[in-house]
């Protein structure tokens, strides 16, 4: 599981933003350039004891990661699976025979044509959940 940096920037009762450290520098940089990104919600599950300025260690939670894997993996395995067994039926319209080739040809099609969608699909509609604080790596 990847961690991220990120700074604490804000914290205004319940709602904690943070600003992704993209470099080590970036700690100690007051210019606030281009480079410092733009700040996001995130939740303090452990309950960790943290103030403005501390630096954090974040992670996606358990129901982000179920939902991200369902999607990455099994919508793209259920979509190969049904372009196996929907290459009979469709050849049959052509009154020609499926034969292995064809059928590794839907298969390979409706995987890639399935993996694309919720690619670009999770790219449009970020999928629900916020990132959560795993640890403090300390103050500025």
């Amino acid at each position: 599981m990847k961690t991220e940096k990120a700074i604490i920037s804000k914290i205004d009762g319940g709602e904690i933003l943070v600003l992704p450290l993209l470099k080590s520098e970036c700690v100690t940089c007051a210019a606030g350039c281009a480079k410092q990104g733009s700040a996001f919600p995130v939740d303090n599950p452990r309950n960790l004891p943290i103030r403005t300025g501390d630096i954090v260690h974040l992670k996606a939670g358990a129901k982000v990661q179920a939902v991200q894997g369902i999607l990455s993996l099994l919508v793209p395995f259920a979509a190969a699976v049904l372009g196996f067994f929907l290459a009979g039926p469709v050849m049959s319209l052509f009154n020609a025979p499926a034969g292995e080739g064809v059928k590794a040809v839907f298969v390979l099609a409706f995987l890639f044509i399935s993996a694309l969608t919720v690619f670009l699909i999770t790219r449009c509609h970020p999928l629900p959940g916020k990132a959560e604080i795993s640890e403090v790596a300390g103050g500025i």
